[in-house]
């Protein structure tokens, strides 16, 4: 008797591993060939756009027209932005424009390290406001311009501005986002607009000769980004768009793009952060992020809804007729994903399929090519986060070619470069 049992529970072993093999076996049923000819198909697509893009873009009399930018969809001829920002962080990152964005600053700053007013409308910019730090991080990188004298100051000037920053005591001291935020003054994205430039500024601080050096940047930033892991997760594993200034009271909405910034500033963070146990921590935390991401991954198109979750749903049920696959959030997912996997910070093969799936689904999806050349489309307009929650609402429009939308699949192309030449390899 006891000899039977012992092979019914052997048989029910092997019988469990087999099950388990072949689901595993199914799951990671990828054609790989496959995946590398699409992918290339798709990287040259990214570079023939970027290409045009910058093309278009430039002038007989000057490099560009700063005023009426192509990406500018917003219509706001907001010239100093800080999607126009990111798009030349983006661009600087492909090694090809080095030109087009020295020529892009060089209009932008005055011999003093400030801002040109000269254009009309005039540029754009409000003290304490968070969105206005990206433009100035690519500048760091630009120290072999002739142009350097006069970005230098700019850089020193916005980072005394950064250390004067309102915070919010309440909410880990992240800054508060921008001066029209009342209700909800932290916003998620606000991570990424501020910190990679404070941290980046510490470690180019004496190579490039820059004052205002401050000691503990690294604890400073863990600590905002612990917060954030602490108070703005919701039940999902995915994390809310803003806060009220209590700390306590979100606004229930988990916005992909915010989502996506937040994805961007974790992984370049831990890019730059020396301290081993912060950076270990912030791998473990960037994977358990990354799996609950990839539980809402649409399996056909690759890509993730706009809106996520929504607590106003059933106040605001017009919020499901607008909930599109939208661009930018999603290729800021892949970047991030391929990045964590291209520099090893996470080994599993299921992050390389799930950013090059996502990589591959916006091009497909997407991006239109046709007689008219290249469309990107599906790019949302924006949100703010209004100072009542109910009225927040996510149907405020679409657009295509924008900076927000072109910047991350810059990146996102350059990350899928490296994944492509690695499986090759």
């Amino acid at each position: 008797m006891k000899r039977k049992i012992a092979i019914f529970l052997s048989l029910i072993i092997v019988l469990g591993f087999l099950i388990y093999y072949l689901v595993k076996s199914n799951n990671n049923d990828v054609d790989i060939d496959n995946l590398i000819w699409t992918t290339e198909d798709n990287i040259e697509l990214v570079d023939d756009y970027t290409k045009k893009l910058v093309e278009e873009n430039k002038s007989s009399t000057k490099p560009y027209d700063s005023v009426n930018f192509t990406w500018e969809a917003e219509g706001t001829s907001t010239n100093w932005s800080y999607y126009t920002g990111f798009l030349m962080y983006a661009l600087y990152k492909t090694g090809k424009y080095y030109d087009f964005v020295d020529s892009y600053y060089n209009d932008m700053i005055t011999s003093k390290g400030e801002l040109n007013n000269s254009h009309k409308p005039k540029t754009l910019y409000f003290s304490n406001d968070v969105d206005f730090y990206p433009q100035v991080r690519t500048l760091l990188y630009l120290s072999d311009s002739k142009h350097f004298f006069k970005y230098k100051l700019m850089i020193e000037r916005m980072y005394k501005e950064i250390q004067g920053h309102e915070t919010l005591p309440k909410c880990g001291n992240n800054f508060h986002h921008r001066y029209r935020w009342k209700e909800h003054p932290f916003g998620l994205d606000g991570l990424y607009m501020a910190l990679p430039f404070m941290i980046e500024y510490q470690i180019m601080a004496d190579k490039l000769n820059l004052k205002y050096k401050k000691m503990g940047i690294e604890d400073d930033i863990y600590s905002r980004m612990q917060w954030v892991r602490k108070y703005l997760k919701n039940k999902n594993g995915l994390y809310y768009h803003a806060i009220k200034d209590d700390g306590i009271k979100t606004n229930g909405v988990v916005w992909l793009r915010a989502i996506g910034w937040y994805a961007m500033a974790q992984v370049e963070l831990i890019d730059d952060i020396s301290d081993i146990k912060y950076k270990k921590e912030m791998i473990k935390q960037l994977k358990d992020f990354f799996d609950n991401l990839i539980v809402v991954q649409d399996k056909k198109t690759g890509l993730w809804k706009n809106n996520l979750y929504n607590e106003f749903y059933i106040r605001n049920p017009f919020v499901h007729y607008c909930n599109y696959y939208e661009t930018s959030g999603s290729a800021m997912i892949a970047y991030s994903m391929l990045r964590a996997y291209n520099e090893k910070y996470l080994r599993d093969e299921k992050y390389l399929l799930s950013g090059l799936k996502a990589f591959n689904g916006i091009i497909k999806y997407n991006m239109i090519v046709d007689s008219n050349g290249y469309t990107l489309k599906n790019i949302y307009h924006g949100t703010g986060v209004g100072d009542i929650p109910e009225t927040y609402e996510m149907c405020n429009g679409y657009l295509t070619n924008e900076a927000k939308g072109i910047a991350p699949v810059i990146l996102a192309n350059e990350e899928a470069k490296v994944s492509i030449f690695n499986l090759k390899h």
